[in-house]
């Protein structure tokens, strides 16, 4: 396990910044049995407190690159205490029969606020996303850019906020070929749209500011995405 999964600090003693590899909070807030996850619930409390204590934060970057998603609930903790009032992320909606297009109505996906007592800061925010951005991690650049002072920068991402199962008759998935065949298709459990209606499923979130890896830069101890969103801030 990866302490590097979860990360906050402050760049220049003034910038936050949260790195987050999977969205597993929730999850890990309920096994505090465990030490790994007590570093978590540091690490997630101390982002937290920054957000909503820090009398002069210039700016705020959450790094969901190459984060496969995870936890809805996670969102409480990530983009939760950057918001002052509800927030509409979108719209979701499940399976409800065996068929492929066999799905129940769109039902409305808010965010509340992580505390009625604190205002979220009113700094810019920066969401890092790359092409291994996907689910969870695509919502959060969703959120950023519908955010007043938010915005996405780095890459477009996967494109994949919709489950993909196996189990058809647990999940009623619609998948179809056969797995020894020549074609195996899944589908998925449930589809997601944003709050202005658009369906990003396969194409991803486009990015307010583009900015590809660079593997180059990387290599000499550069990370020109963060270091554009760094610029971005500071501006």
């Amino acid at each position: 396990r990866d302490a590097a999964q979860y990360l906050s600090c402050l760049i220049d003693n003034d910038i936050l910044c949260l790195r987050l590899s999977i969205f597993f909070i929730t999850y890990r807030f309920s096994k505090l049995t465990d030490s790994f996850n007590r570093q978590v619930k540091e690490v997630v409390e101390n982002y937290i407190n920054l957000a909503q204590n820090h009398a002069n934060l210039k700016g705020v970057i959450v790094d969901v690159r190459n984060n496969g998603g995870g936890y809805n609930n996670d969102q409480n903790y990530v983009m939760g205490p950057l918001i002052d009032d509800k927030f509409l992320i979108g719209y979701f909606r499940s399976k409800t029969g065996t068929g492929r297009y066999d799905f129940g109505p769109w039902t409305p996906y808010s965010l509340y606020p992580y505390s009625k007592e604190r205002l979220a800061p009113k700094c810019p925010v920066v969401v890092l996303a790359d092409v291994r951005s996907i689910s969870n991690a695509e919502i959060t650049a969703q959120i950023a850019k519908q955010m007043p002072n938010g915005i996405v920068v780095g890459e477009r991402t996967y494109g994949a906020t919709g489950s993909l199962v196996d189990d058809v008759d647990l999940y009623y998935n619609g998948s179809f070929g056969s797995t020894s065949g020549d074609h195996y298709v899944k589908t998925t459990t449930w589809m997601y749209k944003t709050a202005n209606d658009e369906i990003v499923e396969g194409f991803g979130i486009t990015p307010d500011i583009s900015c590809p890896f660079d593997a180059e830069s990387l290599k000499a101890g550069i990370d020109n995405q963060l270091n554009a969103a760094i610029e971005y801030i500071k501006r």
